[in-house]
């Protein structure tokens, strides 16, 4: 009998979701949302079953197929994972290719765990024979775990290595072209559809610029990575821009805070602005957290005319210097817990980050930080497009809108 039968969507539709969800940093409500765009209306549950179904069986039957290594040479280490609220670890095992050999998710970080990791690995793998090195890094409980199945013959004569860390040159940005005169999309090689779906999928979901190049490869469009990045930075400036006389009037109080982002190695300062409806107001990249910082930011997010009546913030000594100049009749919030919502809001945009091999430039990392705002402002219904479409609709109609107005 086949392990399809008795679902009530095709094969084509379950493989489909499985494959996304595995391979991309999707949850399983972004799964739902494309999966909707596509004709094909189920539950987020039904996507979680799916991958719990199908994962394992897939992976159980795949690997009589899979190559047989050359696996001389492990890289072993573990990592944390958060599972049910308290840490987990993580063990991997992969070749010098960068080929996955194994892994093992273990409640402790002890010489136990590690065996039974290493003897799993080494069973996976007994086609091709124990390795001739195992690096690690300076654990001592992987250590004594070699030590034991050495002496119990099943890690044969491998010896344990160090690792070596290389740090990698930046490559240099091509200067940007120079504005198109007539349609902005005038010039460029590829249909607005077309960018316009790259950019929003980027801003949208949490994909890799080479995530998008590839899910544009499975639809017969050759693009490459690095021309995703420069759509991304031409366009989201553009497409807020063109969303701003649909936006809904901010409230009247706002909640400001800043969070730290890594560019180039170095820690950045976003400042960022909401609502007690939870609209984005503004953001501001900064390179310093200081009273210039701060003032840059409030003179920004009042350009668009809109005063608060009331402003909740930390306790940063700049906050009541810059409020006293630019909102001197506002009243300043700076009891405990009241900065929360604000506080909440950045764990959204961490979450983009995470797929993310590092933010190289400042500029970059300011426009992603607005178009992640303005993504989210149009999903929580915060602009006056796509209002035709339904809910799981609207970022797409509008996105369709804004192409037309630029």
């Amino acid at each position: 009998m086949s392990t399809f039968s008795g679902r009530h969507y095709p094969k084509d539709v379950i493989l489909w979701a499985v494959r996304w969800y595995c391979r991309y940093g999707v949850s399983y409500r972004d799964l739902e949302e494309m999966l909707t765009e596509r004709g094909v209306p189920v539950d987020h549950t039904t996507v979680y079953r799916w991958v719990q179904r199908y994962g394992p069986e897939l992976d159980k039957r795949t690997r009589w197929y899979r190559r047989t290594w050359l696996a001389d040479s492990w890289r072993v280490d573990e990592t944390y994972v958060r599972v049910g609220g308290r840490w987990c670890y993580l063990y991997r095992a992969v070749t010098s290719r960068g080929d996955t050999l194994d892994f093992f998710l273990s409640t402790r970080r002890n010489t136990t765990s590690a065996k039974r990791f290493l003897a799993k690995t080494l069973r996976s793998t007994a086609h091709a024979g124990p390795p001739r090195v195992i690096n690690t890094d300076e654990n001592p409980a992987l250590a004594a775990a070699i030590t034991q199945l050495k002496a119990q013959g099943q890690c044969g004569h491998c010896c344990i290595g160090g690792y070596q860390v290389v740090q990698a040159g930046l490559m240099r940005r091509r200067p940007a072209p120079a504005p198109a005169s007539r349609s902005s999309f005038a010039g460029f090689r590829f249909p607005p559809e077309v960018i316009t779906v790259a950019v929003r999928w980027y801003l949208r979901y949490g994909l890799s610029y080479r995530d998008v190049e590839e899910l544009l490869a499975e639809r017969g469009i050759t693009v490459d990575h690095v021309t995703v990045y420069r759509w991304v930075q031409r366009f989201t400036p553009l497409l807020i821009d063109a969303a701003r006389p649909c936006r809904h009037v901010p409230g009247d109080r706002w909640f400001v805070d800043e969070t730290y982002v890594k560019v180039a190695g170095r820690w950045r300062y976003l400042y960022r602005a909401i609502d007690q409806y939870g609209q984005v107001i503004d953001v501001l990249m900064s390179n310093k957290r200081d009273l210039g910082a701060t003032r840059g930011f409030f003179t920004r997010a009042l350009a668009h005319g809109f005063r608060p009546t009331e402003v909740s913030t930390d306790r940063a000594p700049a906050y009541p210097r810059v409020l006293d100049e630019v909102l001197p009749a506002a009243c300043h919030v700076v009891e405990q817990y009241g900065n929360n919502p604000i506080e909440a809001d950045h764990g959204r945009f961490k979450a983009r980050l995470r797929p993310m091999r590092g933010l190289k430039r400042l500029r970059s990392a300011g426009v992603i930080g607005a178009g992640h705002a303005f993504v989210q402002n149009l999903r929580r219904g915060h602009y006056e497009l796509g209002v035709d479409a339904e809910a799981r609709h609207r970022l797409s109609a509008a996105f369709t809108e804004l192409a037309l107005a630029i």
